[in-house]
């Protein structure tokens, strides 16, 4: 029984050196695989950080692109400012120019019509007043006074007179 128990524990000892040897084994093939990994990860780190930067850069770049751009409009922006200032500085005294014409001609058809309103009230006084100089000269010459009724009828060959008289009358 002894030579089966050492016959035993012999296969056993070979046993456990053949797992050791296979766990040296694992062991071995998982450090690679992990170094792999380390190198791989390292890689791509690395490529990641040169893309970051390039993209870093280039957005600096545009970054300074932009700030020109927006002074150049600022510029641009200042300028189309003062020609808006000018072209309303024109128009106010564009503005100021057409009411002062305007007030001229206000000034000047009332002037107008204040001259025309006399001459109207001048030739309607004269009017009147030939009116009232006909019937004058009509009732003094034929006697006929204004209390009186009767209409005395005019002469119509007078020629001092035919020219008061309506046409239809002569």
């Amino acid at each position: 029984m002894k030579a089966y128990l050492d016959e035993q524990f012999g296969r056993l000892a070979e046993r456990v050196d053949e797992n050791s040897r296979q766990i040296e084994g694992v062991r071995d093939d998982t450090r690679q695989q992990i170094e792999g990994l380390r190198d791989d990860t390292r890689q791509q780190i690395g490529g990641l950080r040169d893309e970051t930067r390039l993209q870093i850069e280039g957005l600096k770049e545009e970054s300074r692109h932009t700030r020109v751009l927006i002074e150049g409009m600022g510029d641009n922006v200042r300028l189309i400012a003062e020609g808006v200032m000018g072209v309303i500085e024109q128009q106010e005294a564009h503005r100021k120019e057409i009411q002062a014409a305007v007030q001229e001609i206000k000034t000047s058809v009332v002037l107008a019509y204040q001259s025309l309103e006399g001459r109207v009230q001048s030739l309607e006084d004269q009017a009147e007043r030939q009116k009232h100089d006909v019937f004058e000269a009509l009732r003094e010459r034929f006697g006929s006074s204004r209390a009186g009724h009767e209409s005395p009828s005019p002469p119509f060959d007078d020629p001092a007179l035919a020219s008061y008289l309506p046409k239809d009358r002569t």
